[in-house]
């Protein structure tokens, strides 16, 4: 009997879920126990960072990972972020999950994970950078020597050197003031308030102000500031400045802006404001030197401004369905070993129930595990029966019926053909003849030529569909787009329930009947 690891591997929910408190600490604790199969979203998301972290000082970086609902696209983004730490742990790394369209409370839960200390931190390398550049152009040998050797040791010492003489403290706040004009809009305010954080007396009021809180009164007046950031253009600005203040002190910066469809839309209604917002984060925070990483579903791709997907172009990555093979990388991955806890079979009904979706493959895993662990490996009897009964995609004979049934209803003329093992074929009005032609097949793991022949076998149809229980490949769906008008995938789901109904109504309308 093959052993089985004695407790489940898999994760439960089958899913990655992060708040903005995913901090180094935090992400090193996650690479370190988190597997991680090598998918495509993940090496897409890894090569953007050895780019990036290979043309540092350069050139920004700008990327987006794109697929449905449980694909893997924050796992994705995470391991990125941890591969970074690895190589520079001076990295300042933001992870924000938009959950509406409100991009002030969204900027205030990002900015509130920098520390006081930390973004004091920021100020003093940046102004040490700037003294520094001072000093080559102004200074003797001997001062820049000093400069040098201070700023590497510790950044608060450039306060002690502006004290000395040592940098000209008014020739490198002017300096300041050029390079944070260009960042950001309403830079006078911006670098006050850096100014004052400097300020013991007014640290935590500045460090309120930056992080998007409102201050008092007297602090707002003493500091040159208006009492809060709460408009959507001023905390870009923020995050300009944050993106700037990091580069120019030599650390790489990164933006992870996670589900970005709930950003772009209200109501279901899109919001030019904020496409227009999160296109100008696009430009600006690589043109800093940043990364910034923008990850959302299919509908979210789609309402990105056709200027930034073009601008993204082959750095936009979107997550596919699971291969065969790529199930067997993420099985290794939780596992040590592709065989022997699932038998072959088992293994292709996980990807059939699961549809090949990264969340429910794993789930399905756990639920499978429980049911089996008993015994090695887990067959195909097992996972069946840990699907959930709504989650349940139909077999190809369910399938045949559940689509007569629409057909029907609609009061549509149909007539069945095929074996009914592998695929059923319908014809409308009649087979022999058919304006539309409609062929079902059981799952597809590999390219299956014979399908594919049955499925173009009438060239006078006018309309063509597909419908698959339950799983098919990237591969075959890529190739079965080509030859059909409509490709649905039966997984169960209230989705495919609807794209059921238009697709009845497709039918009707290649058949003159509205």
């Amino acid at each position: 009997m093959t052993s089985i690891p004695a407790r489940n591997p898999f994760p439960a929910r089958g899913t990655c879920e992060l708040g903005e408190s995913f901090l180094p600490h935090a992400r090193r604790q996650w690479s370190r126990y988190q597997p991680t199969a090598r998918l495509s979203g993940v090496q897409g998301a890894l090569r953007l960072a050895d780019d990036y972290i290979r043309d540092f000082g350069r050139d920004g970086a700008l990327g987006c990972l794109y697929g449905a609902h449980g694909a893997g696209k924050t796992h994705a983004a995470c391991r990125m972020m941890a591969s970074i730490d690895a190589v520079d742990r001076r990295a300042v790394q933001f992870y924000l999950r938009f959950d509406n369209d409100d991009f002030v409370t969204a900027y205030r839960r990002l900015a509130s994970s920098l520390t006081q200390d930390a973004l004091t931190d920021l100020c003093l390398r940046y102004l040490g950078v700037l003294a520094v550049e001072w000093a080559e152009q102004h200074g003797s040998a001997a001062q820049l020597e000093e400069v040098h050797a201070a700023i590497r040791n510790e950044p608060s010492m450039v306060l002690e050197l502006f004290d000395a003489g040592d940098a000209d403290y008014n020739a490198v706040l002017e300096a300041q003031a050029r390079e944070i004009s260009i960042a950001v809009g309403d830079g006078a305010q911006f670098q006050r308030a850096l100014s004052f954080l400097l300020r013991p007396e007014f640290s935590h009021a500045a460090y309120d102000w930056l992080c998007g809180r409102a201050i008092s009164p007297g602090n707002a007046l003493a500091m040159g500031v208006d009492p809060q950031l709460d408009d959507p253009q001023r905390c870009r600005y923020a995050l300009q400045l944050l993106a700037a203040l990091t580069t120019r002190g030599g650390a790489p910066f990164v933006l992870v802006l996670d589900q970005c469809e709930k950003f772009l839309l209200h109501d279901g209604t899109l919001l030019p404001r904020n496409s227009t917002l999160l296109q100008n984060l696009a430009e600006t925070i690589p043109l800093a030197g940043g990364l910034l990483l923008l990850v959302c579903n299919l509908a979210g791709w789609d309402l990105m401004p056709p200027d930034l997907r073009q601008r993204l172009a082959s750095a936009a990555h979107r997550l596919p369905l699971l291969t065969p093979h790529e199930a067997e990388l993420l099985l290794t991955a939780y596992t040590g070993a592709a065989r022997g806890l699932f038998t072959d079979d088992a293994v292709r009904e996980l990807l059939r129930q699961s549809g090949g979706n990264v969340r429910r493959f794993l789930q399905l895993s756990w639920l499978g595990y429980e049911r089996g662990f008993s015994r090695a490996p887990i067959g195909v009897e097992t996972i069946a029966r840990s699907v959930p009964g709504s989650a349940r995609c139909p077999e190809l004979t369910e399938l045949a019926m559940l689509l007569e049934a629409r057909l029907l209803a609609a009061g549509l003329v149909v007539e069945r053909s095929g074996n009914g093992e592998e695929f059923v074929s319908f014809g409308l009005p009649d087979s022999r003849d058919p304006q539309v032609l409609i062929t079902l097949s059981k799952a597809l793991y590999a390219d299956d030529h014979r399908f594919a022949e049955a499925g173009r076998k009438d060239g006078r149809a006018a309309f063509t569909s597909v419908l698959i229980s339950g799983y098919a490949s990237p591969p075959v769906l890529t190739g079965l787009s080509r030859l059909a008008h409509v490709v649905l995938v039966a997984d169960g789901s209230p989705e495919f329930s609807r794209r059921l109904d238009t697709l009845v109504e497709q039918v009707a309308a290649a058949l003159g009947r509205h």
